[in-house]
């Protein structure tokens, strides 16, 4: 008998003693289901706080600019005039940077009552950094969101499309009311594509300038969120020297608002949803992923222990075997290469009765 058919009898057996036995069956099948499905359930998370990039072109490429207030070193956001700086300051470093903050506003599309949205306020050059394409009509424009305008457009996220305008294309053009205020859909975002505050999807995305003058002429109003992506011969120890220069700049330049401030960049995958998370999803990811393989481990023994105690319970049979030539490999389960003849008639019809 050829090696498949070996492993294809050992499984036979198998099944026709799991069916004699369905107690011990069920109870290992469902330890096992536990201990892998918490594993699984575990790492789709770290996969999605850490490890997944985001779905945009060339994410693993993309970074977050912290400011860190020298006396707390806390990770936060940054204003806008701040954020307008170092992306004039450093075209050698990254590609581009972009700002955005997220909030809650009131949507109601023209004649519709109004529901509570998650809002992106975003910089112009925010879907052209992502490389971010429309799945309908346009996105916001470089030269949309700079203080002072207006621009009273709105994108709509997908999901949102889906749910408030049943996924109608005429979308495009249409009116819709923003916290009483009217605006003008111009396109919607590509399904895979949720926005870059993790956990939580953007149902719309406005321009920067809908936050007014006060917010994005103040120094001081840091509520932006950063995005940056590096130019590709660029790490993470040249971006950071550069911008410690800017830094030390800006708060000779600006000591009212500057002064005590630095920045730190980080990995965008570090930095989710915010900047100071980024001291705590390693060690946390690190963490959670020992417990899940400590209770995969207690699994495995647990199993382990219900096939020890179950083979104290067919000694006799397994004497019976030995006696009528059964070789100690064969009573482990291990099919031998020798073939069906180095097994006794006899022996294979106690197997058989047995696992009957």
């Amino acid at each position: 008998m050829s090696a498949v058919g070996a492993l294809w009898r050992e499984v036979g057996y198998a099944a026709r003693t799991l069916r004699k036995t369905p107690a011990f069956a069920t109870v290992a099948v469902l330890t096992l289901a536990f201990g892998i499905g918490v594993n699984t359930a575990v790492f789709s998370v770290v996969n999605a706080i850490i490890f997944r990039p985001l779905p945009v072109k060339d994410g693993h490429r993309l970074a977050v600019i912290a400011s860190v207030r020298k006396s707390t070193s806390t990770l936060g956001p940054m204003s806008f005039p701040d954020l307008q700086d170092y992306r004039a300051a450093t075209r050698d470093i990254f590609e581009d940077i972009a700002g955005y903050s997220v909030g809650f506003t009131g949507l109601a599309p023209e004649g519709g009552r109004p529901d509570r949205v998650l809002v992106s306020w975003v910089t112009g050059n925010y879907f052209s950094l992502l490389g971010v394409q429309p799945a309908l009509g346009r996105l916001i424009r470089t030269e949309e969101g700079l203080p002072g305008g207006t621009d009273p457009v709105v994108v709509l996220g997908h999901s949102a499309w889906q749910r408030r305008f049943g996924g109608d294309p005429s979308v495009i053009g249409r009116k819709a009311m923003l916290n009483g205020q009217p605006c003008t859909i111009i396109g919607v975002v590509p399904a895979e594509f949720i926005g870059t505050f993790a956990f939580s999807e953007s149902d719309v995305y406005l321009p920067v300038s809908w936050t007014g003058r006060a917010v994005l002429d103040d120094r001081r109003a840091r509520s932006l969120h950063t995005v940056a992506r590096f130019h590709p011969d660029v790490t993470l120890e040249r971006a950071q020297g550069a911008l410690d220069v800017i830094a030390a700049r800006l708060e000779r330049e600006y000591p009212d608002a500057d002064s005590g401030i630095r920045v730190e960049v980080l990995s965008e995958r570090l930095a989710r949803p915010e900047e100071d998370n980024a001291r705590s999803n390693a060690f946390g990811a690190t963490i959670m992923l020992a417990l899940v393989g400590l209770v995969l481990l207690v699994t495995e023994v647990n199993v382990t222990n219900l096939l020890l105690a179950r083979a104290t319970t067919r000694r006799k049979e397994l004497a019976i075997r030995a006696a009528l030539g059964a070789s100690r490999g064969r009573l482990m389960g291990q099919p031998r290469n020798s073939g069906p003849r180095a097994q006794p008639t006899a022996v294979r019809r106690a197997e058989h009765e047995e696992g009957a």
